[in-house]
């Protein structure tokens, strides 16, 4: 599945227009936890700086050290809906999927109307293979906004349940509303491969290999390889 870490992006962008980053010069170097570090030890009481490092942890993987800076931000300001999500998806990649659906729960609490929120509960739920319960947070999701991320992560629950047609229309939907996404034709590919329309198959799993799907799974790569070769005989499963 695609990173799901849109709405992170913007929130940071979004702290540019911060004082602290205007006067610390740190707005084009965020991204050095020891550069943030510095910031925590003048300003311990920030809940951004440490949402800040733990978001920058995440991004290398390090996720039980974004789970303590969350956890940090959140101790610091509770009603934090941001900080939950992030952590829900901390906890999500360490496969501690009860705390992740917690904090995803919590996050919804506080605010019901961001789509991104309902995204991550659902991919959670595709995590541990509650397909109907994902279909739903990807439902709401569309009805709050309808991006092209969201068609594509319920598309690629109906594609785990066999429902085949209903995934083609949501990933047709997907690349309607962005082209680029190179994920979208590949799980279309796949949709229209399950359903023996090789044709159709062939020609998104070779979109997709021209746009770049960077988040492909090893798994993934290996069966678009194995298509664009002419091998249809293995990797039937979904992926």
């Amino acid at each position: 599945m695609k990173k799901r870490l849109i709405i992170i992006v913007v929130y940071l962008i979004s702290l540019s227009s911060l004082p602290f980053f205007h006067s610390t010069g740190y707005a084009q170097e965020a991204e050095q936890v020891e550069a943030i570090t510095k910031q925590i030890e003048a300003r311990p009481n920030s809940a951004i700086l440490y949402f800040l490092r733990g978001f920058q942890y995440a991004e290398a993987k390090q996720y039980h050290l974004a789970v303590n800076d969350y956890s940090k931000a959140i101790e610091l300001q509770p009603q934090g809906s941001l900080f939950y999500i992030c952590r829900a998806y901390s906890y999500s990649e360490l496969k501690k999927y009860d705390m992740a659906m917690t904090d995803c729960n919590r996050a919804i609490d506080l605010d019901p109307k961001n789509a991104e929120y309902y995204s991550e509960r659902g991919y959670t739920e595709w995590k541990i293979g509650n397909f109907s319960r994902s279909i739903d947070d990807f439902t709401k999701a569309i009805e709050l906004n309808p991006a092209a991320h969201f068609y594509d992560g319920r598309g690629n629950a109906y594609g785990c349940m066999g429902k085949y047609n209903e995934a083609i229309r949501d990933f047709e939907k997907a690349v309607q509303l962005n082209p680029k996404e190179g994920m979208a034709y590949f799980n279309l590919a796949q949709a229209y491969d399950q359903l023996g329309d090789k044709e159709r198959a062939l020609s998104n799993y070779q979109q997709a290999s021209e746009i770049g799907v960077p988040n492909l799974s090893e798994a993934g790569q290996v069966k678009l390889e194995a298509r664009l070769n002419g091998d249809w005989s293995n990797f039937k499963e979904w992926i």
